[in-house]
C-alpha cells in the first residue's frame, strides 16, 4: 500500500497489508471474500475507546484488538471494506475482504490521514 502526499503527488511511504482470500479484484457480490478494486473516501476512524462507546466491548481481535483501528471507507461497497489492524502477524491473501496491516501503520494512518481523503485500490 502506498501512501501519497496530497499537495506534492509524492509517495511518502509504502507499507506491507493483507488482502482478502478471494484476490484483488472487482468484487462479485458482498461476502466473496474479494478486497474489492475502486475508489473510495474514508469516513470514519474507529479504535478501541470508539469500538467501546458504540458497540459496548473492546475493538475485537480481528481488527487489532485494543492496539488496534479501523479506516472504514465508503464506496460502492460501503461499509464492506476498511483498512484495519490485525493481532496476527500473517499478511497475504488472508482477509474477509479488507485491508489488513500490522497495528503499528493502521495507527500511523489513523493520525495522519484525514477524513475524506481518496483511496484508490488496485492491482
Amino acid at each position: 500500500m502506498f501512501l501519497y502526499n496530497y499537495e506534492t503527488r509524492l509517495l511518502e511511504k509504502e507499507y506491507t497489508i493483507g488482502i482478502g482470500k478471494g484476490g484483488l479484484i472487482p468484487r462479485r457480490y458482498v461476502g466473496d471474500h474479494s478486497t474489492p478494486t475502486g475508489v473510495y473516501r474514508l469516513v470514519q476512524k474507529r479504535d478501541d475507546a470508539w469500538w467501546k462507546t458504540n458497540k459496548g466491548e473492546p475493538l475485537p481481535d480481528y481488527y487489532g484488538g485494543k492496539e488496534g483501528g479501523m479506516l472504514v471507507l465508503a464506496g460502492q461497497w460501503h461499509p464492506e471494506i476498511a483498512i484495519h489492524g490485525n493481532t496476527d502477524p500473517k499478511l497475504g491473501a488472508v482477509s474477509n475482504g479488507c485491508i489488513r496491516a500490522v497495528n503499528t501503520d493502521v495507527n500511523e494512518l489513523m493520525r495522519t490521514v484525514p477524513l475524506g481523503s481518496m483511496i484508490i485500490v488496485t492491482k
